[in-house]
C-alpha cells in the first residue's frame, strides 16, 4: 500500500489516500464519495529553454566525449563518401581506429 493524491472534480478536494497498487487510478472522495482521479505528484526536471541545446553537453561532463567525437567523424566520414573525397575518408578512418 501507499499514499497517492487525488483531486475531485465535483467538490474540488485535494486530498491524500493510501490505497492498493491495483487500485491507485481511481478512489471515492472522502467528501463527496464521487470516484477521484489520482493527480501527477511527481518530479520535474529544471531545464532553461533558453540554452536547452547544449544540455545533452553540459549533462556528460566529459563522459561521452569519446562517442560525440566518433559520431561526428562518421558524419565528416559520410560527406567526404558523398563528395567523392577518397583521401579525406581515409584519413577520417585512421582517426576512427584512434579513438
Amino acid at each position: 500500500m501507499r499514499s497517492y493524491v487525488y483531486k475531485c472534480d465535483t467538490c474540488e478536494d485535494t486530498f491524500e489516500a493510501i490505497v492498493n497498487f491495483d487500485e491507485r487510478e481511481t478512489t471515492p472522495c472522502p467528501i463527496c464519495e464521487t470516484v477521484c482521479v489520482r493527480a501527477w505528484t511527481g518530479w520535474s526536471p529544471n531545464m532553461s529553454t533558453r540554452n536547452s541545446a547544449s544540455m545533452p553537453s553540459a549533462v556528460g561532463k566529459g563522459r561521452f566525449d569519446k562517442l560525440r567525437e566518433q559520431q561526428s567523424l562518421k558524419k565528416e566520414k559520410a560527406h567526404a563518401r558523398e563528395t567523392g573525397d577518397a583521401t579525406t575518408e581515409k584519413k577520417i578512418n585512421r582517426e576512427v581506429k584512434k579513438l
